[in-house]
């Protein structure tokens, strides 16, 4: 038997095993709540790097139609 065994056993012979229970569980609620605040950041990250990503291919696209349609148009004048 182990420390940690050895401890529970102490707890569970003493009668503070609910006290221990009800502390085992406030931890993991608080857990529970930063887990969950942090997976929201970042899937708030992920939603406004892939918005930008979004933008900045449109961007790229118009940019790109424009200089071909300015291209198109100089080489019909001769230019």
């Amino acid at each position: 038997m182990g420390l940690l065994d050895f401890l529970l056993n102490m707890l569970l012979d003493s009668g503070k095993a609910p006290a221990l229970n009800k502390a085992v569980e406030r931890q993991s609620n608080e857990l529970g709540r930063e887990i969950e605040k942090r997976e929201n950041e970042i899937s708030n990250k992920l939603s406004n790097t892939s918005t930008e990503a979004l933008r900045n291919a449109q961007n790229n696209t118009n940019n790109q139609y424009m200089k071909d349609s300015i291209s198109s148009e100089l080489h019909k004048r001769g230019e």
